[in-house]
């Protein structure tokens, strides 16, 4: 834990290489899983997914958004899952990826 609590911000890089938010982002919803709890974790994918909603801001292909986008979707859905939260059942039947689907409905 004391190792992703000492990663440095990415801040700085940001105007040069805007996918380092997607990165810090990502890197702050690790760190508060690992603090316990999942309503902070799911603030952060809530601002990953509306990032990686307006692809200009990202840096990134449409193939990397869209793999970025299901991972942050099937983290979000173990950790709410793992809460209890009913609406983690909800992806298998409003998402359209075929990947997300299969995953919803195997665990």
């Amino acid at each position: 834990m004391a190792a992703a609590q000492s990663v440095p911000s990415l801040q700085p890089f940001f105007p040069v290489a805007p996918a380092l938010a997607i990165t810090q982002l990502v890197v702050r919803a690790v760190q508060a899983r690992l603090e316990a709890g999942w309503i902070e974790p799911e603030k952060h994918y809530h601002e990953l997914l509306a990032l990686l909603a307006v692809p200009e801001r990202t840096g990134l292909g449409p193939t990397h958004i869209e793999y970025t986008r299901l991972l942050v979707l099937n983290a979000r859905g173990a950790l709410e899952a793992a809460a209890g939260v009913p609406a983690c059942l909800e992806a298998s039947r409003t998402d359209s990826s075929i990947t997300l689907r299969c995953r919803a409905t195997r665990t």
